[in-house]
């Protein structure tokens, strides 16, 4: 796997801080699923 490096606000940052808590999931899971379902999303409207 590779890493990144995502620079976010200061408010970005506190948002994904309490989703992860309310998620119990990492800030890791949750971008890499945001990535994912947006790229997706890209994919189909260019179909």
């Amino acid at each position: 796997m590779k890493a990144l490096n995502i620079r976010f606000s200061d408010k970005e940052h506190e948002n994904l801080q309490q989703t992860s808590k309310n998620l119990e999931r990492s800030i890791n899971d949750i971008v890499r699923e945001a990535v994912r379902q947006y790229l997706q999303k890209l994919e189909a409207s260019n179909l």
